[in-house]
């Protein structure tokens, strides 16, 4: 078994720890011989230990199948008690493998239960959000302009590592060129999950984690309510997004840049229905298309008032609205009964507490 460790500085990346509770983030990923565990073998496992100062990358590469015990030995010895797992899709493929592997050697594996960080699972709705055609890393990595060095797959480099040890005896020369490009993958893969984990920040945006809120303000001008937001880290790229509202009323856009997010929503101005819940409870007057409790009823003379159903038990109210993608702020006000797309008064956002909430049902409409 052939062991490498190589040091690399940690520099501005993503600060993951935030999301490993307190663990070590350790992000790895293993190379393998097919994709059933019952009769392929590992032959290459690469972990990043991120530190507080340093990254550092380890591999440990089967030089022969008989070399995979050991591979899994000193990879399960190494991880630190208090490990965080940082992977993509290690949940599906990584963890699974190296478990099924263990137990053909009768050796404990503990990977299952250890916590972890799937980047595969948790950038999931990030596919809508860029209208991104596959979620794979290296999809990942062109949207935030790497350019990988390595040009092949996993499964191109199956045969690759089988000429490997052919060769190792007979063609030294060759088998170390073979065994570079095998090391090389490896290794690609798990140094660019580091400035890939950057993209963490538009999930943090998404769930309304915010270092702070810079400003709530109204443009009358534009009609629109721009709420400034400081997020942990840099946005490794500079993005907008709009996402749709009601016909005649503007889309709301997002602006993403450094560490700063600017979403600009459209205001409405004008009339918009408020509807009762306990409707059964309700009148509704004709006359003056409006509902009334059934406590307060008895002024009203019977010819003028009916039974209130959900689509009629409501009130008016005119004001400053702005959108929201769920119900989840109230009192919340609509244009009709069936609309998926709700309203809040602006002057519901006077609390930072408040304006999360409402980030949050921003998300809805992308998560």
């Amino acid at each position: 078994m052939l062991q490498i460790e190589k040091t690399y500085p940690r520099g501005d990346i993503y600060p993951i720890e935030r999301r490993s509770h307190g663990l070590s983030p350790i992000l790895f990923d293993i190379e393998t011989t097919g994709l059933s565990a019952a009769s392929s073998i590992i032959y290459l496992i690469g972990a990043m230990e991120i530190k507080k100062d340093r990254l550092v990358f380890r591999q440990w590469f089967a030089e022969g199948p008989s070399d995979e015990l050991k591979v899994l030995e000193s990879f399960l010895n190494f991880l630190p008690d208090r490990a965080c797992l940082v992977s993509f899709n290690g949940r599906g493929f990584d963890v699974p493998f190296i478990s099924k592997r263990c137990k053909n050697y009768n050796i404990p594996c503990y990977l299952p239960q250890q916590p972890d960080i799937d980047l595969y699972r948790v950038l999931a709705p990030l596919k809508d959000y860029f209208g991104m055609n596959s979620r794979k890393l290296v999809s990942y990595e062109k949207l935030i302009g790497l350019d990988r060095e390595d040009k092949y797959n996993g499964g191109e480099l199956i045969e690759v590592y089988k000429e490997y040890v052919g060769k190792r005896k007979f063609a030294p020369e060759e088998a170390e060129r073979l065994k570079e490009m095998l090391l090389l993958h490896n290794e690609e893969d798990i140094c660019d999950m580091v400035p890939v984990t950057a993209l963490l920040t538009y999930i943090d945006l998404l769930n309304a984690d915010i270092e702070n809120i810079s400003g709530v303000s109204v443009n009358n001008e534009n009609s629109e309510v721009i709420i400034g937001t400081g997020l942990c880290s840099d946005f490794p790229i500079s993005f907008e997004k709009k996402l749709a509202t009601k016909p005649g009323l503007p889309m709301i856009n997002i602006e993403t840049v450094g560490r700063c997010a600017k979403i600009h929503v459209p205001v409405f101005n004008g009339k918009l229905k408020h509807y009762f819940e306990d409707y059964k409870d309700y009148f509704y007057l004709p006359d003056e298309d409006t509902a009334i409790h059934k406590s307060i009823a008895e002024s009203v003379d019977s010819s003028h008032r009916v039974q209130a159903t959900k689509a009629t038990a409501y009130t008016w109210a005119n004001g400053s609205f702005i959108p929201q993608y769920s119900n989840k702020i109230t009192p919340y006000f609509k244009c009709d009964i069936n609309d998926m797309l709700s309203f809040i008064p602006v002057k519901s956002l006077n609390t930072d507490e408040q304006v999360l909430g409402y980030i949050k049902t921003l998300s809805n409409r992308i998560i």
